[in-house]
């Protein structure tokens, strides 16, 4: 039986995903590009006003993002078992301040 590729996090990548995360949008389908840009300008915006940066590894939980709106329809974090509106990027708990507390959010995405 073929596994699923898992993320960076560990978990199980959705039945969908049919190969390793590209690191930059050159490695995305077109339809997928603009997506891929539109989550890094908004996480770079709220990483600015926050005063916290994008991990250095980003690009494959980028693309796992890209793949939670295209299957589910929203940027639904990738490392958290549920979607619902505190699990979508940026989530509640890192809007109410875990990456000060822990130095990362859950996923290792955004870090302090």
């Amino acid at each position: 039986m073929k596994m699923r590729p898992k993320s960076k996090t560990g978990q199980e990548r959705p039945a969908a995903w049919d190969g390793a995360a590209p690191t930059s949008p050159d490695g995305l389908p077109d339809e997928d590009t603009a997506t891929y840009q539109e989550i890094t300008s908004r996480l770079e915006a709220f990483c600015r006003e926050r005063g916290m940066k994008l991990s250095a590894d980003r690009g494959p939980l980028l693309a796992d993002l890209v793949q939670m709106r295209k299957l589910w329809g929203d940027y639904y974090c990738p490392c958290q078992p549920e979607r619902s509106p505190e699990t979508v990027c940026v989530c509640e708990a890192v809007k109410d301040g875990l990456v000060d507390v822990m130095g990362a959010c859950f996923c290792g995405l955004i870090v302090g």
